[in-house]
């Protein structure tokens, strides 16, 4: 007999679309679709939508209420990319002008330079949550 997971790796719990074939709640675009079709909002239960099921967990803050509580607590990841990018591209863009740089190639090595720090530090933040979360 095959077994069958109703929750996924990030523990949120997986609803074969044969049990809730419709969702009446407000589409959201606020909120990582990881690959969903769809995601819904309902105070702080966030509904994914894919071809044959939903995925469905509780925030601990609701977005529409608290968003920058929201953030802070439910995804961090944002945060830290945003911060990390930022102080990336502030220390490279005043490198390049101390350097005597000039012009567009100032702003390329800061865009750059934030980019890849925002880039590494969410993958990585994701990472640790991901690591925390199956181990709770």
């Amino acid at each position: 007999m095959e077994r069958v997971n109703y929750i996924d790796r990030e523990g949120g719990i997986i609803i074969p679309k044969s049990v809730r074939p419709i969702i009446s709640y407000e589409e959201t675009f606020f909120g990582n679709k990881k690959g969903a079709n769809k995601q819904f909002r309902y105070g702080k239960l966030h509904i994914r939508e894919y071809d044959d099921h939903y995925v469905v967990h509780m925030d601990k803050v609701d977005p529409t209420k608290d968003p920058l509580g929201h953030l802070l607590i439910d995804a961090p990841e944002y945060v830290v990319a945003t911060v990390a990018g930022l102080k990336a591209a502030k220390q490279a863009g005043h490198t390049a002008i101390t350097q005597k740089r000039r012009g567009a190639s100032v702003l390329s090595v800061a865009c750059l330079a934030g980019t890849v720090a925002a880039t590494f530090s969410y993958i990585l933040t994701s990472v640790v949550k991901e690591v925390i979360h199956r181990n709770l």
